[in-house]
């Protein structure tokens, strides 16, 4: 039987960002969501009645060089047949990030959240290109993009683990499928934004691996980008192919995870950012088969697909 539970948070829950018009249209001026942003929630693996949800702080972002302004939070509840209210049982709190988006568990209790930090050189690189390579009338920096990290929590003491490290594209004004403009996740890029909730997450135990799958843009173009990382993946302090063209802004970059099935490379190069208008998606893990399922729509056909674990 359904249940309403009330709770005092940590503060208010941020709600939709809207992007700047580019004309006239309903569509360009419309939030992207109604009433508060995504909020996403994940049970406990091994606890039962205890489930963890993310939530953004509505403080004020954007105004740090550094990219330092901020703040999401992972809240913890307890559930009791016996009880008639939800108990709010700890909170984790990430300053430095102005977005969380969907979250998941591994069996031994680590939660990772996606989150999304504003720095403000990323968007500095975006608008300047275009302008330079565009119609500067028609770009404004809400398709600019945001650095998509990880940020892990303990779920037993609700506490911080580790440095949030970074699982979306590696901004850069160039072409390329490590680092580049193809897949970067943007600010408030319209359609993009809508159809994956700010972002999915899912951990696959058998592969200990983390998989992100969010609507992405490619310079105006809106479309996805999919990546995968293995737990505790090693550290990179230098692109595969050259440095890193823009601050990291104190967030980790580890090597992603490739393999697929049989050696194919199911993270191919459409995979890590494409432009095909995507409009709806949903991601669960499946866990007889092992591998993640998608259901998607462009603009009119709905199909589904494995991922390819």
């Amino acid at each position: 039987r359904a249940a309403r539970s009330f709770m005092c948070l940590l503060g208010p829950i941020e709600g939709p960002i809207e992007a700047e018009a580019t004309d006239s249209s309903t569509e360009a001026r419309q939030k992207f969501f109604k009433g508060p942003s995504p909020m996403h929630a994940v049970a406990d693996r091994s606890r039962a009645g205890t489930v963890y949800f993310s939530w953004t702080e509505d403080v004020p972002w954007g105004q740090s060089e550094a990219g330092t302004d901020g703040k999401i939070h992972v809240t913890k509840l307890n559930l009791s047949k016996s009880a008639p209210h939800a108990r709010q049982a700890g909170e984790a709190t990430y300053a430095g990030f102005m977005r969380a988006s969907a979250l998941d568990i591994t069996p031994e209790g680590k939660i990772g959240v996606l989150c999304a930090k504003h720095v403000p050189a990323w968007i500095n690189s975006f608008v300047n290109y275009m302008k330079a390579n565009k119609n500067e009338e028609e770009y404004f920096d809400d398709m600019a993009p945001l650095l998509l990290a990880v940020c892990e929590v303990d779920s037993a003491s609700m506490k911080p683990v580790g440095k949030p490290w970074r699982i979306g594209k590696a901004y850069e004004p160039v072409k390329g499928t490590y680092q580049g403009h193809s897949g970067a996740y943007g600010k408030t890029p319209r359609s993009a934004t809508r159809d994956s909730g700010y972002g999915w997450l899912t951990f696959a135990p058998h592969l200990r691996t983390w998989t992100t799958w969010y609507g992405a843009t490619w310079g105006s173009h809106t479309g996805y980008a999919m990546h995968t990382y293995a737990d505790n993946a090693t550290i990179l302090e230098k692109g595969p192919y050259r440095p890193w063209a823009l601050p990291q802004a104190g967030v980790e970059y580890r090597k992603e995870y490739f393999p697929g099935v049989y050696g194919r490379v199911y993270a191919d190069n459409k995979r890590h950012g494409t432009g095909d208008h995507q409009m709806g998606s949903m991601t669960r893990l499946h866990p007889l088969i092992k591998d993640i399922a998608i259901v998607k729509h462009t603009h009119a056909p709905l199909y589904m697909q494995q991922y390819g674990l």
